[in-house]
């Protein structure tokens, strides 16, 4: 049987071979640098996210724990994802791929740090049961208020937006809120958050692949860490 050629360049068709090492150089010379945190389920006794003990102040609301970070090179995202908003806050959805070098096999919801990128997210979260901001590197929050229903109770009433003094009427001490003591916020009160932070994924599925016997370096399907933060509670997607 003839071997085809590329006609114009005569060059002979012919299997496709890569070296593990060659892509793994590319990687050093022009890879994305960032943080990767290989995960395991935590010891109280959750093997997934959506089982999370929510008295479990190491690992809810993701139901696993993080080593610490590793700095690797990586190829990706190779696909922007989609912005929604809901009534648990704003967040990122989509599917992102990232190839890590050879060797590197992150566990499910590792997490992939991107230092160089920062969004903008928020957050609602319930005084006196839930004061901690659910993303991992929060960086500077810049607002925060409640809805005050006035009259407290009977009719007609309408719904006040109350700004939060930063510093005086809530504290932020990296990703919780303190509050002073004779707060006005009442407890189970939702307050919304707004803050920035470092992009990061959760690894979802490593995808096996080789060529000619050799092991290649793994690309792996991530989700935006807001996935599995939004809406409150187990995804249904995860049940799996």
């Amino acid at each position: 049987m003839a071997v085809a050629t590329s006609g114009q360049f005569g060059v002979p068709f012919s299997r496709f071979d890569l070296r593990p090492a060659d892509l793994d150089a590319l990687l050093d010379r022009a890879g994305t640098p960032c943080e990767l945190r290989m995960a395991m389920p935590c010891g109280c006794g959750t093997d997934r996210m959506g089982d999370a003990d929510p008295g479990c102040a190491l690992c809810f609301p993701y139901g696993v724990v993080w080593d610490p970070p590793v700095t690797v090179k990586v190829f990706g995202p190779n696909r922007k994802p989609t912005f929604r908003v809901d009534t648990a806050g704003s967040y990122e959805t989509g599917d992102a791929y990232f190839t890590f070098p050879t060797g590197v096999v992150p566990t499910f919801l590792s997490r992939l740090t991107l230092p160089l990128g920062v969004l903008t997210l928020t957050d609602q979260l319930i005084k006196g049961s839930q004061d901690v901001i659910r993303y991992p590197t929060v960086l500077v929050v810049d607002r925060a208020h409640w809805v005050q229903r006035v009259p407290p109770v009977g009719s007609p009433y309408e719904n006040v937006l109350v700004p939060l003094v930063l510093g005086t009427d809530v504290t932020v001490v990296g990703r919780k809120l303190v509050w002073p003591a004779g707060s006005p916020v009442p407890d189970g009160t939702t307050v919304a958050v707004r803050f920035s932070a470092m992009v990061e994924y959760g690894c979802w599925e490593p995808q096996d692949r080789n060529e000619g016997g050799n092991q290649l370096p793994y690309r792996v399907l991530c989700k935006r860490l807001d996935y599995y933060l939004h809406p409150r509670g187990p995804d249904p997607q995860l049940s799996y």
